[in-house]
């Protein structure tokens, strides 16, 4: 195990990783959006985010972040 040294602080260079059981994976198939759904209904509520958004939207909220830029260089 190496360590990293700075401003007299000594920090482990370890990850941890756990192995997330098949069971609790997040799947990216069409089949998640729907379990989505299901999980929100159970709980009583409804999805009321819409996950698509068209290139316009994109354009504009890529264009606010750029513009956030200068204003903090």
């Amino acid at each position: 195990m190496s360590l990293l040294t700075g401003k007299g602080h000594t920090i482990p260079s370890v990850v941890h990783v756990k192995e997330v059981p098949e069971n609790e994976r997040h799947s990216t198939d069409g089949d998640s959006l729907a379990s989505d759904n299901a999980a929100l209904a159970a709980l009583g509520y409804k999805q009321e985010f819409k996950r698509a958004f068209n290139p316009i939207e994109v354009f504009g909220l890529g264009f606010s972040i750029i513009g956030l830029f200068p204003s903090i260089a």
